[in-house]
């Protein structure tokens, strides 16, 4: 697996943000995601759902299932 590999998440809801990380709920998990390893998402708002693209080691590691 390429450490550069990633992965695109669902239905990701945008519950809270600081300047350095996004906390999100993906299915029933609450995850602090730092902003520096997101790829690219379309989450604007607290409350949005969309689509978050992140690296495959940080879901692994974090138990996303993918």
């Amino acid at each position: 697996m390429s450490r550069y590999e990633n992965v695109t998440i669902e239905e990701v809801e945008l519950v809270e943000e600081t300047h350095k990380a996004l906390k999100v709920k993906i299915t029933n998990m609450y995850i602090w995601i730092p902003i520096k390893l997101i790829v690219d998402n379309d989450l604007s708002d607290i409350g949005d759902i969309g689509t978050i693209i992140i690296p495959k080691w940080f879901a692994d590691e974090r138990g996303i299932n993918t």
